[in-house]
Formats: structure tokens, C-alpha cells, sequence
């Protein structure tokens, strides 16, 4: 869980930066909740339509995950290209090369699913949840049960109507 105060390193491990108003306005989310973002270095890197060379990539999230100081990681923007992350961290023999000195947290949604689900067997806390490209375009119950979540507080199951009839 996250704590107002608590440092959040910011990643870009997909596609690279392309909307800076809203990733701006996302930053700006963060800070007014009172937390402490650090941008990873490179996290605006462009390599072709990615957000750099892979082993950039990889390496500003194992930076992250190795950062004692470091309590939550959220991601820039999704698109494509962490799946060839996957891969370099199979490479590497995975866990056993990931010391997580503190409980981390991981938010991030579309092509971050799959780091999500990595990184969730290696018992790093994951959230799929909005990007910062995206949170400003959330509406305020979203964004606010994003946070009620990070930070512990209970949150409803959601309930939505189906588009077909039926059951499921």
C-alpha cells in the first residue's frame, strides 16, 4: 500500500511519451495527493514508436524495484513492447535477480498487463489501473477509487449492466 509522502518512480517500459498535456496533467494527479514522483531515467526516450531500446526499458524498471527508497511504480503510458521485457527478464533467470528491498506497488494498464501479471507471481502489489496519459481523463469516482485502493481503504465491488441479455 501507498502512503501520501511515499516516493513513485515513473517508467515508461512501452510505447514512448506522445501526449504531454495529459501526461503532465496525470503527473500534477499524483503530486496534489501528496506524492513524491521521480522520473526514471530515460522515461522519455523515443527509440522508433517504443519508449527507447529495450534494455533502456528494462532496466528503468529493475532500477525501480531495486530502489529501497522507491514504494510505488507507475507507468507513463502503455502501447506496445513490454512483452519483449518478459523475455529479457526470462533471460536474466528472473526472480533470483530481483531483489524487492521494500514492498512495491505497480500501476499500469494495456501493454503493462503483461508486467502486471509477471510481477504479481513475484509478489509485487499490482494495480490495473489508469496510466498516467490517462488518469486525468478519468472520471473523479475513478480516479478516486484508484487511490482508495493504493492507499488501503476499502473499495465496492464493480457492477455494471451487461450490453447483451442474458446471463454470464
Amino acid at each position: 500500500m501507498l502512503t501520501p509522502g511515499d516516493l513513485v518512480r515513473v517508467i515508461a517500459p512501452s510505447g514512448c511519451l506522445r501526449e504531454m498535456d495529459s501526461f503532465n496533467q496525470g503527473v500534477e494527479i499524483w503530486r496534489s495527493r501528496g506524492y513524491n514522483l521521480e522520473f526514471a531515467v530515460g522515461y522519455d526516450d523515443r527509440w522508433g514508436y517504443l519508449a527507447g531500446r529495450d534494455d533502456r526499458r528494462r532496466y528503468q524498471l529493475e532500477d525501480a524495484l531495486q530502489d529501497p527508497d522507491c514504494r510505488g511504480i507507475v507507468c507513463a503510458r502503455g502501447g506496445y513492447g513490454t512483452t519483449r521485457l518478459l523475455e529479457l527478464f526470462a533471460k536474466k533467470g528472473g526472480q533470483d535477480n530481483l531483489p524487492f528491498p521494500t514492498p512495491k506497488c505497480l500501476i499500469g494498464f494495456s501493454d503493462i498487463t503483461a508486467l502486471l501479471w509477471m510481477f504479481y507471481k513475484l509478489g509485487v502489489f499490482c494495480v490495473h489501473g489508469p496510466v498516467l496519459t490517462t488518469l486525468a481523463a478519468e472520471p473523479e469516482w475513478s480516479e478516486q477509487r484508484l487511490f482508495d485502493l493504493l492507499e488501503g481503504r476499502p473499495v465496492d465491488a464493480l457492477r455494471g449492466v451487461g450490453w447483451e441479455i442474458g446471463r454470464a
